[in-house]
């Protein structure tokens, strides 16, 4: 069974090479082992526990006017933050709510981090998402997401509504029904 993810990603130093195809070059593309000097040297990190996992997810899928009513009291509490969590409770808790039809089983063991650069008052970060299926072994390949994930806890994002540009580095919001 792997450790913490955090001390995967911070082993992940290689490059991240797509190789070539036909005309196309070998390309270096942001991977893992690009966050693994900041994972490294983040001074606040969290690993939650199942049942912290599980409140904070039912928290999230709830009422989202819950969450929302409450936004004025929530910060970042660092610059640089790590969170990580077993995904299997996360993803039983999206399925309980039915936000999503059927129970997504391959999150097994998976583990997933997210590395947050906050503001420096708290109320705006950026997070670049990282998992790796645990159940596998030891030397479980760290995955990292190809979308930046940006947090504005004012609520307020100027450019999120044109959606057209999403796949382009553009931004969509994400508000409660």
């Amino acid at each position: 069974m792997m450790g913490r993810l955090l001390d995967h990603v911070a082993r992940c130093y290689a490059p991240l090479i797509l190789p070539s195809r036909g005309k196309i070059a070998q390309i270096e593309v942001p991977g893992p082992g690009r966050f693994a000097a900041q994972i490294s040297a983040c001074p606040l990190r969290y690993v939650l526990g199942d049942d912290l996992t599980q409140a904070s997810a039912e928290l999230a899928f709830a009422d989202g006017a819950r969450l929302v009513g409450c936004l004025d009291l929530l910060r970042m509490p660092a610059p640089h933050l790590w969170i990580e969590w077993h995904d299997e409770v996360h993803k039983r808790v999206i399925h309980e709510t039915h936000s999503a039809a059927e129970f997504d089983s391959a999150a097994t063991g998976r583990k997933v981090g997210i590395l947050l650069h906050a503001s420096a008052d708290g109320l705006t970060a950026v997070g670049r998402t990282f998992w790796a299926d645990a159940a596998a072994d030891e030397q479980a390949q760290v995955t990292l997401s190809p979308v930046e994930t940006h947090l504005d806890l004012r609520g307020e994002f100027g450019d999120a509504q044109d959606t057209e540009d999403i796949l382009s580095g553009g931004f969509i919001a994400a508000v409660p029904r």
